[in-house]
């Protein structure tokens, strides 16, 4: 019964670390697996992919050859001699500060788990395809800039983005519940078989 309750708790480990990550390259080879939280003109600030609750850390852009951010979008900086800078249309701008800022969807992805849970699988689905329905706020966007939220292009790149974020909350929330009930399936299954054997 133990061994069965680790291997749950491995699948549900899984499930969870299934989440990307953004990846930071480095100029002498290395790769830093993180969440991007600001690219600024000198620094990208980023927290490790591991430990998103702990301290932030900075390093140089002239270190760094490159991010590809989790969406897939692909930042790349010119060597410290370069005349050339990374530039970015201001939809790609609103893309990667949704990326950075954006933190909703939460609330969407526990109530399609939690539907899952209930009335397993078709509330799950029908929950989640209401919530990915539904386009995020504008005051969940966290956008503190009003010139911004006036920017069209800026704004497409950003809800966009936002949308994105949320789709993946709330469908890795059905996704994990799914797991979870099969691993419990599985469970009940093989304590029942072996309740059986001995009698």
């Amino acid at each position: 019964m133990k061994k069965l309750n680790i291997i749950a708790c491995l699948i549900i480990f899984i499930c969870y670390a299934s989440y990307s990550q953004d990846i930071i390259y480095k100029r002498n080879g290395e790769k830093i697996k993180s969440k991007v939280i600001e690219v600024t003109p000198r620094e990208i600030k980023y927290k490790e992919f591991n430990f998103e609750q702990g301290p932030v850390f900075s390093i140089a852009k002239s270190e760094v050859t490159q991010v590809i951010y989790e969406s897939g979008l692909k930042e790349i900086f010119e060597s410290p001699g370069s005349k050339k800078s990374s530039s970015f249309s201001r939809f790609e701008q609103g893309q990667m500060d949704a990326r950075a800022y954006y933190n909703g969807g939460t609330g969407a992805s526990i109530a399609t788990g939690l539907s899952t849970f209930v009335f397993w699988p078709i509330s799950g689905l029908v929950c989640a395809a209401i919530c990915t329905s539904i386009p995020p706020s504008i005051n969940s966007l966290q956008i503190n800039d009003p010139a911004l939220l006036r920017d069209n292009e800026y704004m497409q790149g950003y809800q966009m983005q936002a949308q994105k974020i949320k789709n993946h909350k709330v469908w890795r929330g059905f996704v994990i519940a799914n797991g979870v009930i099969v691993v419990a399936v599985v469970v009940i299954i093989v304590v029942l078989i072996n309740q059986n054997e001995f009698y």
